[in-house]
């Protein structure tokens, strides 16, 4: 699947709204300044995400010393335990340390193609007493916003992959198990984790989730109006009659 494939038109984010959480209401707070914080994929919770094995048995002498001697050049500190290591086709910890130096230059924001997976309001959402923020993503970081790759087995990636090859195989793939969540993400090169400016106009809905409180309502409220912020409001709720499925409903909403 290729990397610059063209988003859908509007790509969501899952927040908690905890006003009780000091930290967690400052970070959904900021998107509605104008910023999102763009993470460094080692700080991701799955172990294997943006860490994937990097193959080095099919690599000839020649291109294992071309791989280390451009690791070299780009002042990565390589040492000769790492190039006896991979002139005898060893997988040791030192290869993991490698990894984590190539995917050191980027930062990551993940989005979902899917405002009302159950799942995720539960988890990413504090419980459904969240919201979810949609980005008009022809305005939202255009050009960097890329589809996760879901699979069944880890893919075959070669160390002397170019860098989109690499950020294909290593920030784009994922275990099927995540397929659910139809995830996309705005990736930066050679920037740190760090908080980023967007164009505000951008934001075009906002979910509400059916557990959330009405004194956190007022505050959503409050921020939109202050920050001039023109959007789609929406209320989700639960399917209330028998024999439906277990689906959520969005509904337009007045605040």
């Amino acid at each position: 699947m290729p990397v610059n494939n063209r988003p859908p038109s509007v790509l969501y984010k899952y927040r908690p709204f905890d006003i009780s959480n000091e930290k967690d209401l400052k970070r959904t707070q900021q998107i509605f300044e104008g910023n999102v914080f763009f993470n460094s994929p080692l700080n991701f919770n799955d172990p294997i995400d943006s860490l994937v094995p990097i193959n080095i048995l099919d690599l000839s002498t020649e291109e294992k010393d071309y791989y280390l001697n451009q690791l070299v050049e780009r002042g990565f500190n390589v040492t000769e335990q790492h190039r006896k290591n991979y002139h005898s086709n060893k997988m040791l910890l030192s290869d993991l340390e490698m990894r984590k130096q190539l995917i050191e230059q980027y930062s990551v924001y993940s989005l979902s193609a899917n405002k009302l997976d159950w799942l995720m309001w539960t988890y990413y959402a504090n419980g459904h007493n969240g919201i979810v923020i949609g980005f008009d993503t022809s305005k939202f970081f255009p050009g960097k916003i890329f589809e996760m790759n879901y699979r069944i087995r880890i893919p075959n990636t070669k160390v002397i992959d170019n860098d989109l090859a690499r950020m294909e195989t290593s920030l784009l793939t994922k275990p099927r198990d995540y397929a659910h969540e139809d995830e996309y993400r705005v990736i930066l090169h050679d920037q740190p984790a760090a908080l980023q400016t967007f164009d505000i106009s951008s934001i075009c809905e906002i979910l509400i989730g059916y557990k959330t409180s009405k004194e956190a309502e007022i505050i959503i409220k409050n921020l939109i109006k202050a920050n001039g912020i023109s959007a789609k409001i929406y209320k989700v709720d639960l399917p209330s009659k028998p024999h439906q499925k277990f689906k959520l409903i969005e509904a337009e909403y007045s605040l």
